[in-house]
């Protein structure tokens, strides 16, 4: 039996709030009235990442993934489903006008990760970042009534960003996943093998593989700037919260954490001066003034 509108929202804030992500933050600084539908999204976003990373043979992962992407297009067609999220999805969705390539652009993304990962070109690269970080971000804005073409085409870019910086950071657990994210194509170009990926140290080659991803993703961040300085003031929170984190763990990359095993992670200064700026950022354009 479907849920009732008030439960299946109800249900996407419990999802979101028991992933503990980085984002919630992000999250509760939309205003009261569009933050429920961001919440729909997130559930979705994360169910969907939850069945590419279950512990389940490949062909299973493939198979649910395609199983999901056709309750989910049923639904946004009309069609009844017991699935818990799907009322609050198709709410927000018809509220707020998302386009449905949106929540299938991250299934297809998601599947890429239901297997072994290789990719081959930084075009491929950017393909993947933007179903699984672009869309997120174009639904985040369209939430918020930030629709110009201007700063969804910069949005592209800040996504890129975010999603490489995430790979730069999971270097090490994804090669345990059996994924490489970073192009076949950058690797080639430095020489690194998969022995320089698995060995107990990264050797000089592949930290300067990692140092000329992390200055692409640099390049992204300031590339993404002037959408900032585009939002409505009161827009901005939280998009400056969503990128800010990410834009300064790559600073922490690049200032010597390339060349360390492991996962990277801010402290509670950094932290804190991210808050600072999230706070200041209806006042100025971007947290860079």
């Amino acid at each position: 039996m479907a849920l009732s509108l008030a439960e299946s929202y109800a249900y996407c804030r419990q999802v979101t709030r028991a992933a503990g992500s980085s984002f919630e933050l992000a999250m509760r600084l939309f205003p009261a009235a569009r933050r429920e539908a961001v919440y729909a999204l997130y559930a979705y976003f994360r169910l969907t990442d939850d069945l590419a990373d279950q512990q389940a043979p490949t062909a299973q992962r493939v198979a649910d993934l395609a199983a999901w992407r056709e309750v989910v297009q049923g639904a946004l067609q009309g069609q009844t489903s017991t699935h818990p999220a799907l009322p609050a999805l198709v709410d927000a969705c018809a509220r707020y006008e998302l386009p449905e390539r949106v929540l299938l652009d991250c299934l297809s993304a998601c599947q890429t990760d239901a297997g072994p990962v290789r990719l081959a070109t930084w075009a491929e690269v950017d393909t993947y970042c933007d179903g699984v970080a672009g869309t997120v971000g174009e639904a985040c804005l369209r939430i918020l009534g930030e629709t110009s073409p201007a700063v969804l085409d910069l949005s592209v870019a800040n996504a890129r960003a975010v999603q490489l910086t995430n790979i730069l950071r999971d270097v090490d657990e994804d090669w345990g996943l059996g994924r490489v994210y970073l192009p076949a194509e950058l690797l080639a170009k430095h020489q690194v093998e998969d022995t320089d990926l698995a060995a107990p140290s990264r050797p000089a080659h592949l930290v300067t593989a990692l140092q000329e991803a992390a200055n692409r993703a640099d390049r992204l961040y300031r590339d993404a700037e002037p959408m900032f300085g585009q939002l409505q003031a009161r827009n901005r929170p939280p998009i400056v919260a969503m990128t800010l984190r990410y834009r300064r763990l790559l600073e922490l990359l690049r200032g010597g954490g390339l060349e360390q095993r492991g996962r990277a992670r801010l402290g509670a200064g950094a932290r804190l001066a991210v808050m600072g700026a999230v706070l200041a950022s209806p006042l100025l354009p971007t947290w860079r003034q």
